[in-house]
Formats: C-alpha cells, structure tokens, sequence
C-alpha cells in the first residue's frame, strides 16, 4: 500500500481488509479490520466482523473482546451475545457462557442458536 491508496475511513479500510480475505491473507486483512474499528471504535459492526474473523482463526481471547465490546455498543441484538457466548465457550468459561446464552435469550426467547446452545451448555438434570 502506498501513501496514496491509504484508505481514509473505516468503511475503506473493512473493503481493503475484504479484498486481503478474499486472497486469503489473514493477517492483513485483520490489521485492515483493527484500522477500521480504531476510527471508529463504537461500530458494532466492525467489532462484530473484527470478532468472527478472530474467532474463525481461533483467537479466541482476542475474539471475545470484540465481541464483549460490541455487546455494550448493541446491547439489544441477541446474535451478538450468541456469538460472544461462542468465544467465553472456547476459552472453558461455561458460566459466562451460559450468561450471554441468557441475554439473548432475554432479547429473544426464541432465538433458535441461543437456545440449542444453552441446552447444550447446561449440566443435565
């Protein structure tokens, strides 16, 4: 990347970050995805993207920090929790787990993910 195609804002550097996937250059496309969220550090959205291509190279504890950030920035989009509670998971924190299981289940009693996920979660009775 040159001075001249650095991209400007967060929507451009998601796009270049995109494109880097897309050539299956992880690790720029994650530094593309940090440039994003860090221009605009509130986006859900970003922080979401962020946190799934984390979780996808199973960075698990990077992961959840995107997507304990984008809960608090949309606290009331239970897909979210959902996939938070997928990074506690694989960092063994079951009952943080089955806590963002219950948020979303809270924002959405019939979130079929969250609550197969919780069934799934919950020691047998």
């Amino acid at each position: 990347m040159t001075t001249s195609n650095i991209p400007a804002s967060a929507a451009e550097w998601m796009a270049t970050g995109e494109r880097y996937l897309a050539a299956r250059q992880v690790a720029q496309a994650i530094d593309c995805y940090v440039r994003a969220v860090e221009l605009e550090p509130s986006a859900w959205s970003l922080r979401a993207r962020l946190g799934r291509l984390l979780l996808s190279i199973r960075q698990f504890d990077a992961a959840e920090v995107e997507f304990r950030r984008a809960c608090a920035a949309a606290p009331r989009l239970p897909d979210l929790h959902v996939l938070h509670a997928y990074a506690l998971r694989e960092q063994n924190e079951a009952d943080a787990t089955v806590a963002a299981l219950q948020r979303a289940l809270a924002i959405d009693p019939h979130h079929m993910h969250a609550a197969i996920a919780e069934a799934l979660m919950l020691p047998p009775v």
